[in-house]
């Protein structure tokens, strides 16, 4: 750097580092400008980590629920083998087999669910589908570590409670489910319902803030846009066959209007340059700033808006040495305002350059970034071998219109492949990873559903079971079906209240982490809050209300002679 660039550096007060890196990081952990690909998003992997083991766990918590909520139909199996003999270890050993079994069960039926549904689940991801799970160094001990950890936290305290207890009050009859064990079930399920609505919540604001960023005005117009890459082998005369072949170009009806630039809108400008400041100011000030090479009609072509001052224009020869720029570069630079920007000079690498127009700023990449201090120098045959031909055409006449540029650019550059593609679509991918987060995250939270739902059914159905003789009693001393629906339900009402409070703070904090990289935001409104807990309580309700219906609408003759 010294040898090369030493002097330079030194007369513009500048410093340049070059920093390693492993290759493997690069995806997930570098974001520096002009990256070769758009990489991961290590937060968003850690994120959907952290949701899968919480579904894990709520599978768990389903499981000692009902284990423990069943404890009674255990409990004369329990009171027998330790009257005949067997030891409270040996009980618990038979308890952390059966969840072992209930676990590899499991466990080898998600195996064949992956195996299944591989394909889908690459498509929705866009995983390569040369990744093969099972292939993979992590993957055996990985799943024996799921094993052994879902056994011992969804057998340990069914073992514990199970084998603990006693016989002989077991064979007389008087047993029943201890405070404690019904107060930790109740916490267990106000769990399932936080997780349940926090991911609920949170898929809604994934797609809500995506629905923001494509909705907003963008600053220029991308509709009915083709972008063709700029020829790579080319001859002295590109200058004139580009201005040749946008007259014939013109002449398809089809076509509206054509222009050459340097960068495309919807990726980070390649074309990065320091040792800029204005005139009169102090070298130390210099800065770097984003450029783009553009032709006459880049402004009109774009619908760009001009604050101040004009557009570059062949009325004016001088404009080879003029540059427009961005508010973001007016503020950047120290102007005091645009109007004060327009008909100063700027530095640029000893050359000095005269302002002839400010463009309001508009979004060269995705909301996610802020807007960047951008300057524009008049290139009509583009930077070197860079360059974009963008083409405006008819919606309509979309195939000869593509049909028809391909035929003339083969023959003003021939052997240079034709490759185009369509500006709102380009622009749109920027938003592809943010799409199939939320679309994870949004499976993710219809299995937490499922999973609570049927921790629920399971749940309620038993708790039915364990009140049929109070169910009937009521109903003969004149109970109404609502009111015992009611009576039943107000312990999952009260829990799913309690959880909503509990992730309404939780949700308020993530949410507002979440939405923080994004320099263009949505904002948080009850709406949010409201509509999952409504989902999720409709969906719960509607397994509790099916089993307590049931319940209610017995005979009561046959609840009160049911044992």
């Amino acid at each position: 750097v010294q040898k090369e660039f030493g002097e330079a550096l030194a007369y513009y007060k500048m410093e340049m580092i070059l920093p390693l890196q492993p290759v493997r990081d690069i995806h997930l952990h570098s974001n520096f400008m002009q990256e070769y690909e758009p990489g991961g998003n290590e937060d968003s992997v850690n994120t959907l980590f952290i949701i899968a083991v919480f579904i894990i766990v709520m599978a768990w918590v389903n499981y000692i629920n009902l284990t423990t909520a069943r404890s009674l139909a255990r409990a004369k199996e329990v009171g027998l083998r330790k009257v005949v003999g067997a030891s409270k270890t040996q009980l618990g050993i038979q308890f952390f087999v059966e969840t072992a079994l209930m676990n590899i069960i499991a466990i080898m039926t998600s195996l064949l669910i992956i195996f299944i549904s591989l394909p889908l689940f690459n498509s929705v991801t866009g995983l390569t589908s040369g990744i093969i799970i099972w292939q993979q160094p992590w993957f055996a001990p990985a799943l024996l570590a799921l094993l052994v950890v879902g056994t011992l936290a969804a057998g340990l305290y069914p073992a514990v409670v199970l084998s603990s207890f006693k016989p002989s009050g077991i064979l007389r009859g008087k047993f029943g489910n201890s405070a404690g064990g019904i107060n930790l079930r109740k916490a267990l399920v106000v769990f399932q319902f936080s997780v349940a609505f926090i991911l609920v919540t949170s898929t809604l604001t994934v797609y809500k803030q995506l629905s923001f960023m494509q909705s907003q005005e963008l600053g220029f117009d991308i509709e009915q846009t083709m972008m063709v890459k700029a020829p790579r082998v080319r001859d002295g005369n590109y200058g004139d066959k580009v201005q040749t072949l946008k007259g014939v170009l013109m002449s398809n009806p089809a076509i509206d209007k054509i222009c050459h630039v340097t960068e495309v809108p919807g990726r980070q400008i390649y074309w990065d340059a320091g040792g800029i400041f204005k005139v009169g100011g102090d070298i130390s000030d210099s800065k770097n700033y984003h450029i783009v090479g553009v032709d006459y009609d880049f402004v009109e072509f774009f619908d760009m808006k001009l604050t101040n001052g004009r557009s570059f224009s062949k009325e004016f020869t001088s404009d080879t040495a003029s540059l427009m720029m961005n508010e973001a570069a007016v503020t950047y630079m120290g102007f005091e305002s645009n109007e004060d920007a327009v008909g100063k000079e700027v530095s640029y690498w000893g050359q000095i350059f005269k302002v002839v127009g400010v463009l309001e700023n508009y979004h060269q990449q995705s909301l996610r970034e802020d807007y960047e201090p951008l300057l524009y120098r008049l290139m009509p045959e583009g930077r070197g071998v860079r360059g974009q031909i963008a083409i405006k055409f008819n919606a309509q006449n979309a195939k000869e219109v593509i049909g028809a540029t391909n035929e003339v650019y083969a023959k003003f550059f021939p052997g240079n492949p034709f490759d185009f593609f369509f500006l709102d679509e380009y622009f749109d991918q920027q938003y592809r990873a943010d799409f199939i987060f939320g679309e994870v995250v949004g499976i993710f939270a219809l299995l937490a559903i499922i999973i609570t739902g049927l921790g629920i059914f399971g749940l309620s159905s038993y708790n039915a079971i364990q009140k049929t003789k109070e169910i009937g009693i009521r109903k003969v001393l004149g109970a109404d079906v609502m009111k015992i629906v009611y009576m039943l339900s107000k312990d999952f009402v009260t829990m799913m209240m309690i959880a909503f409070a509990i992730s309404v703070p939780l949700l308020i904090y993530g949410l507002n982490l979440f939405l923080s990289d994004f320099a263009f935001r949505m904002e948080l409104t009850a709406v949010l809050f409201i509509l999952p807990m409504i989902g999720v309580a409709l969906i719960s309700l509607f397994s509790i209300g099916y089993q307590y219906m049931k319940a209610a609408l017995m005979n009561p003759a046959n609840a009160l002679r049911y044992e």
